[in-house]
This record gives structure tokens, C-alpha cells and sequence, in this order.
């Protein structure tokens, strides 16, 4: 799952039984970054940029109500469903998913021409497929041989495309099916990253080609922001993920991820059988240091 914005219903998602746990990871996490100035200015960025109606000083208290939230004896979900509760009203209009897919393609552009043709294409945690539609579109696809899978079935999903409900540690699909698979921001996601790797490179035939897009996380304050942006684009701002506060501590890894920086991926993703061919770097350096990149399977 990614962090693009999305907007399914609770019925588009399965979940975890109830449990008792009731999780405090972010919380706890942040504890010795209070205050920190780096963390404080990326989370005060993030949320100019996506509350621009409203007033600073709400924005400021609600990074003071982050830092001190650990006094409450409150939950992850139960701080980000307070702070939705806030900032509501102020939300900017979201991207529609055409435009987004649009500004990913426009980001590889010429990056992906010498593999157009390249077909059937598998993405894999794929969302509700817009950015799937695009970029298989722009391999100049048919429907046909533009596959996505995701651990989450949304009703939204694209219908140009060939939709599984499928975890990425057991594809359901035979070895050597697809010349192009993608990765965008769902790596991270993943509970074991060496065997979604693994099963990628199984579905891909020899030479076949994957795309990743991942975030470059070279310090611990930074990691903490990405949490703090994963949960406000599931919980504040997208409604990606709407369950109980109890629902949301079980199924925290739906929202959150394991981040490396961009040598961790490569390291991992080239003993897992493929080679780099180049790093891709967007025109304009985002808040998020997202990059792509490009490997051959071996």
C-alpha cells in the first residue's frame, strides 16, 4: 500500500480480528525527538502545505499536542483520529488520482521509453491501480497485460487492469509471467521485504525489469516523520483506512513501514537477484526524498 491518496470505504479493506493490544510505537517512538528541530520544521512544512487554510498557530499546537501526547495515556490511532477531528475542515482538495499518476509518469518520462512494449506488467501493492493504468499505458499496454495485486481490495480499482487480492510474499501467478513489475512506495510495507523480492523475481522472466519508488531514510528523526505521514494520509487526510481506534492499533502495519535509505534498498534488492541499471531522481526534491529506480532481473 502506498501513500498516495486514495479515498476507499470501510468495506473495501479486510482486517484483523479484534485484539487487545493497544499500540503506542509512534508515541513511543518520537519521545526522544521532542521538539527536535529537524523533525518539528518537516512536520510544520507537511502541514502548511496540506492545511494552507488554516490558522498556524492551530498547526503549532498541534505539533505541541504530537510531542506531549505520550502525558495522555492515549493510542497511535487515537491521537491521529484527534488531530482529524481538528484539522478536518481545513483540508486542502486533494490531487485526483489522474493528476498524481500523471506527475509519477512525468517524473520517469523518458526513463521507461526503451521498455515500452514490455508486457504483461505486474504491480506489485498497487493500491487502487490508477498509477498501475498509467504506467502500463504508457509501456503501451492493452488492458490485458496490465496486472495489479494488493493485500487490500478496494472497490475503486482501476477497471482497466487485471485486479488480484494477493499478499506479495506468495504471488499468485506463474514463474516467468511478466517482463515488467513495479514497486511504487509499498517495500517498505512489505513484513518481509527478502521474500516479496523473492517472489518478484519469480514472476519475472529472466531480464525482465523492476521499478521501484521508495523513500531515501538516512536518520532516525526521519523516520519517525514518515510515520507521522503515513498515519495522516490513512487517518486525517484520505480517510484511506476508516476502523475504531481498537481496529486501527491491530492493523498497524496496513498504515506504517520499515524505511532503509536508498544503499539499504539496493543492497537488498541486488542479493535478491537483480542488478541496478540507474537511480532516478525526481526534477524537484520533495519533503518525502522519494526516489525510483530501475533493476534487471538475473
Amino acid at each position: 500500500m502506498n501513500t498516495d491518496p486514495v479515498n476507499p470505504i470501510k468495506d473495501d479493506i479486510t482486517i484483523e480480528p479484534i485484539c487487545d493490544v493497544r499500540q503506542t510505537v509512534f508515541i513511543d517512538k518520537i519521545k526522544p525527538y521532542i521538539y527536535n528541530k529537524d523533525l518539528t520544521n518537516l512536520m510544520y512544512k507537511f502541514l502548511i502545505k496540506t492545511f494552507r487554510n488554516a490558522d498556524k498557530h492551530l498547526l503549532i499546537n498541534i505539533i505541541d499536542y504530537i510531542y506531549n501526547s505520550y502525558k495522555d495515556s492515549i493510542t497511535d490511532s487515537e491521537l491521529f483520529t484527534t488531530i482529524k477531528s481538528k484539522l478536518l475542515i481545513h483540508k486542502n482538495k486533494q490531487l485526483h488520482n489522474s493528476g498524481r499518476s500523471t506527475s509519477r509518469i512525468l517524473d520517469l518520462h523518458y526513463h521507461l521509453t526503451p521498455y515500452i512494449g514490455y508486457g504483461p506488467y505486474l504491480d506489485i501493492g498497487c493500491s487502487e491501480g490508477s498509477l498501475t493504468h498509467a504506467i502500463g499505458e504508457y509501456l503501451q499496454l492493452s488492458s490485458d497485460d496490465i496486472y495489479g495485486c494488493d493485500i487490500i481490495e478496494y472497490k475503486s480499482n482501476d477497471k482497466d487492469l487485471i485486479y488480484t487480492k494477493a499478499s506479495s510474499d506468495k504471488l499468485p501467478f506463474d514463474d516467468g509471467k511478466f517482463q515488467f513489475t513495479s514497486m511504487i512506495m509499498s517495500l517498505h510495507h512489505f513484513a518481509d521485504p527478502y521474500i516479496s523480492l523473492a517472489e518478484a523475481h519469480r514472476v519475472l522472466a529472466p531480464g525482465g525489469i523492476l521499478l521501484i519508488r521508495e523513500h531515501n531514510c538516512t536518520e532516525k528523526y526521519f523516520d519517525v516523520f514518515l510515520d507521522f505521514i503515513h498515519y495522516m494520509y490513512a487517518i486525517v487526510i484520505n480517510n484511506e483506512i476508516i476502523l475504531s481506534d481498537q481496529e486501527l492499533d491491530c492493523n498497524r502495519h496496513m498504515i506504517v513501514g520499515e524505511y532503509k535509505s536508498i544503499y539499504q534498498f539496493n543492497n537488498m534488492i541486488t542479493k535478491s537477484g537483480f542488478e541496478k541499471i540507474k537511480y532516478i531522481f525526481p526534477k524537484y526534491t520533495d519533503m518525502y526524498r522519494s526516489y525510483y529506480a530501475l533493476y534487471k532481473r538475473i
